[in-house]
């Protein structure tokens, strides 16, 4: 990866403080290795920026990635997918940065979470676990 990770950190720290109001007291990037490379961050860099009030997901592509992944698709994709509620809300985007920042779902909780699964899917899906998204639950 091209990325600097300290500047990359640090636009990201500014990109939050836009949305939350004031500089994030905590930047965590709290990936974990999975089968993903998502979410392993090989394409992005990923952060969970927080104060006492707000926290916000922000989703930073990678500049080399970029011949890969068509990054203004993907966000666009990703504010259509959070209006139409399978996927979580773009509070907002920057295109010039490649960053897309996500509501922080992990605020609502494991169990909001699932809830809001199980009662947004259809009822074919809700009610057999086997073609069901899974949320951890």
């Amino acid at each position: 990866m091209t990325d600097n990770s300290s500047d990359v950190e640090s636009i990201a720290c500014g990109l939050a403080a836009e949305v939350l109001g004031v500089e994030p007291d905590t930047m965590v990037n709290p990936l974990t290795v999975l089968a993903s490379p998502a979410w392993r961050g090989v394409e992005a860099a990923i952060w969970r920026a927080s104060n006492a009030d707000k926290s916000i997901i922000l989703k930073q592509f990678h500049d080399d990635t970029g011949f890969y992944v068509d990054q203004s698709a993907a966000i666009l994709a990703s504010d259509q997918a959070g209006k139409l509620g399978v996927g979580p809300k773009v509070l907002k985007s920057w295109p010039a940065q490649n960053t897309i920042g996500f509501e922080d779902l992990t605020a609502l909780g494991v169990l909001a979470a699932c809830m809001m699964w199980s009662t947004s899917l259809p009822a074919p899906m809700s009610s057999n676990k086997k073609n069901r998204v899974s949320t951890g639950c």
